[in-house]
């Protein structure tokens, strides 16, 4: 199931508890009734329901955008959850330029830079993400989200020491989760600190159920910096297990400045 952004300003109702079956059977009915009603008369709500197909949540979003009568509220809202969707599909040329209008009509907000940014970094136009990604650490400093996310495109554009500080930070404001102490080990080992890296890596198997041949293969570069090549050929023959991909596994060896034996 596609993972829906829903903007923080759509205002939420709370659930109350009704007891016994005469509370039950209202608050069905209540529901049923509200649930029309908003149908009826904000489109909207049919551009985040995940019950419809793609093509009719793009159809009310474009309703609602296109509608004279529309808050700008549901418009930027819309224009939020039509480019998830445009990106899900794989229309990134339309998911940018939905993206685009939330920056213009609120530019205040962090989301509209954060959405498009993680898009051109999809597309590997790797300085328009970091430019987006800034301006949304400057609106929201305090978002680890956006640290990753940065910290993943500056990998990719080798700065690997401004990398390693959103990492830092990111992990500081409580991220723990296994794929940021893996991106952390490969960038400490590409800075040299090859102790750092075994202990962030080893943190990454500790926290992690899923089989990454590549975490194996870094790993067994690490511990040949380290001069550890029983270490090193273990992991070397599980990365194989894995992928069993010999030239898979030579590539990703080059690529981290080892050849593989």
């Amino acid at each position: 199931m596609e993972d829906i952004y829903t903007p923080p300003d759509i205002e939420r109702s709370r659930k109350t508890f009704y007891q016994g079956l005469i509370g039950v059977a209202l608050l069905i009915l209540v529901t049923l009734g509200v649930g029309y009603a908003a149908y009826q008369f904000n489109p909207y709500i049919g551009c985040i329901d995940l019950a419809r197909s793609v093509n009719s949540r793009l159809e009310f979003c474009s309703t609602v955008i296109e509608d004279q009568t529309s808050s700008a509220l549901d418009k930027k809202n819309a224009h939020f959850n039509r480019g998830q969707i445009k990106q899900n599909s794989g229309d990134f040329s339309g998911a940018v330029k939905d993206f685009s209008f939330v920056i213009q009509i609120d530019p205040g907000r962090y989301e509209g830079h954060f959405f498009r940014g993680k898009l051109y970094s999809l597309t590997k136009e790797l300085r328009k993400a970091r430019a987006d990604l800034n301006e949304a650490i400057r609106i929201r400093p305090a978002e680890e989200k956006i640290r990753i996310a940065r910290a993943m495109v500056l990998i990719d554009l080798k700065e690997f020491s401004s990398s390693l500080k959103d990492l830092d930070t990111a992990i500081r404001m409580g991220d723990r989760k296994a794929k940021t102490f893996l991106a952390r080990a490969f960038v400490l080992f590409q800075l040299g600190k090859f102790k750092e890296s075994l202990s962030d890596i080893n943190k990454f198997f500790s926290t992690s159920k899923s089989q990454d041949w590549r975490a194996y293969v870094l790993r067994s570069a690490i511990y040949r910096r380290l001069k550890n090549d029983a270490n090193a050929n273990v992991d070397r023959k599980k990365a194989l297990e894995i992928t069993s991909d010999k030239k898979r596994v030579r590539a990703y060896f080059g690529e981290l400045g080892e050849a593989d034996p």
